[in-house]
């Protein structure tokens, strides 16, 4: 008999525990799960995509990630650009062209240098921590990060590409994915492999949070 009861007992504490965690994932399917900033996603989206700041060349109404990147993007999700910009909403940390960075006599073409004619653009870390943690990203079932930098704007703890991640010391909610930055000045994008790599990230984290 006692062992009966205490059979009772275990079968109803697993049963309460599997209900606790229903509950919770119904949360995160509303928005409210993780520590969130206050707020809502704008336009009923269910992503948001973050790049570092504007190119160089941005006018006056240009928008986050408008042309070479988010084509790649929309490639990556296997989506046209408008439909990939009716799920996801899109950011840059910084708002202004920070600069490009200082470039090195060795990759310079004199040099012998020929990967590319550009070393990137400046990003400064302190500035981007800021507007990082001011950002309001409540509501998003998935926030993609675009580069390492970005992820440690956001103060992610040994983010990897690629992967899923979040960090208690983030002001983001989980999930989060880090993609490389989409600019040509990344290698990543030269091998055929690593776009494959790419896409099944991208297409497997759209699949399980936003559908």
């Amino acid at each position: 008999m006692q062992h009966a009861s205490m059979l009772r007992e275990s079968a109803a504490r697993l049963f309460a525990d599997m209900d606790l965690i229903a509950q919770e994932r119904r949360k995160r399917r509303r928005g409210g799960g993780g520590p969130r900033l206050a707020g809502g996603a704008a336009g009923g989206r269910l992503g948001v995509i973050i790049g570092q700041a504007p190119n160089a060349s941005a006018a006056a109404g240009f928008r986050p990630l408008e042309g070479l990147a988010e084509q790649r993007l929309a490639r990556l999700a296997g989506l046209t650009v408008e439909a990939l910009w009716e799920r996801f909403d899109r950011r840059n940390v910084l708002s202004a062209f920070p600069g490009r960075k200082h470039k090195d006599d060795k990759h310079g073409t004199a040099a012998g240098y020929a990967l590319h004619a550009s070393t990137g653009d400046r990003f400064p870390m302190e500035e981007a921590r800021a507007a990082a943690a001011a950002m309001d990203l409540s509501g998003y079932r998935l926030v993609v990060l675009l580069g390492l930098r970005v992820a440690s704007a956001f103060r992610l703890r040994q983010p990897k590409l690629l992967e899923e991640s979040c960090s208690a010391e983030s002001p983001l909610a989980c999930p989060v994915l880090v993609l490389p930055h989409t600019s040509g000045v990344s290698h990543f994008w030269n091998e055929p492999q690593n776009v494959r790599l790419a896409e099944d990230a991208f297409r497997r984290a759209m699949a399980r949070h936003m559908s």
